[in-house]
């Protein structure tokens, strides 16, 4: 039985590197934003992963020229597959806290930037900010990087999942690239941001 002075978080083991790298630089706080990207249901089937790739990168891609990403310090991403709705990817983007404020407002402004710039009203997003007492150990919101249960929960929570194997994305990948011929073996399903500036 746990005495009211035990911490309930777990014990933090191998952060990923892009926390390790902004606590190196300096970093004392993050605005943690989970937001999921996804295709509308009648573009889900349309959309092969070499498409749904494309957009996903060309969203890192504009950052420098978009003021919602002025203060983005970093992301980490995964495409996942589902038959539910095909190709879809969970991303956390993490901002300089000391600049900005408010989680549920930057997570509305990305969301929207999916569906209206990126594909052009194809898209959809879930933002997980909004909903996050929802979750048992948040790691999303203001996240301070010395704060051993936030940063637990960051870590532990949060970022493993985004990093989890998902089994089904590999067949769906294959299964694109066989139909137009090419080799989907180097198809990165999973990364992070090593370009803070």
């Amino acid at each position: 039985m746990m005495n009211q002075h035990q911490s309930t978080a777990e014990p933090i083991i191998n952060l990923h590197p892009l926390i390790e790298n902004l606590k190196q630089d300096g970093y004392k706080r993050v605005l943690a934003i989970r937001v999921d990207l996804s295709m509308r249901e009648e573009h889900q089937l349309s959309c092969s992963s070499m498409e749904f790739n494309e957009y996903k990168n060309r969203l890192w891609n504009n950052r420098r020229h978009n003021k919602i990403f002025q203060h983005c310090i970093g992301w980490i991403w995964k495409i996942e597959f589902t038959n539910k709705c095909n190709y879809h990817c969970h991303c956390l983007f993490l901002y300089d806290a000391d600049a900005v404020r408010s989680d549920i407002y930057y997570s509305n402004k990305i969301g929207r930037y999916w569906v209206k710039n990126i594909t052009r009203e194809k898209g959809t997003y879930y933002n997980c900010n909004r909903y996050k007492n929802q979750y048992k150990r948040l790691g999303i919101g203001k996240i301070n990087l010395n704060d051993a249960e936030e940063l637990g929960n960051l870590n532990n929570s949060v970022i493993s999942y985004l990093i989890k194997e998902d089994e089904l994305i590999r067949d769906a990948v294959y299964q694109d690239g066989a139909a137009i011929g090419i080799s989907a073996k180097n198809f990165r399903t999973s990364g992070y941001s090593n370009n803070f500036s």
